[in-house]
């Protein structure tokens, strides 16, 4: 029997304050930024995700990635718009 989407979401948010704790401990500005991304994100790929058994950790990472390459394609647009206006 799975569980309730209540108990799965408490889950997820657990996984969500473990990950909050480790940051405010490294003091870094940077993984703070980047854990509201995807504070922003999980609910999204938690409905994404409703009929998968998908372990509430293995959700909270999996939206911590797809916060990363989000970003990671913000800085390669970026870096692709500086080189074009290098190039006239």
């Amino acid at each position: 029997m799975g569980r309730t989407q209540p108990s799965y979401t408490m889950a997820v948010n657990r996984e969500l304050e473990k990950l909050e704790r480790i940051i405010e401990r490294l003091h870094s500005p940077t993984l703070s930024l980047l854990l509201e991304r995807v504070k922003e994100k999980v609910r999204y790929t938690q409905s994404a995700s409703y009929d998968e058994l998908i372990d509430p950790y293995n959700l909270v990472y999996f939206t911590l990635i797809w916060a990363l390459a989000e970003e990671c394609e913000k800085w390669r647009s970026t870096y692709l718009t500086l080189i074009r206006s290098k190039e006239e």
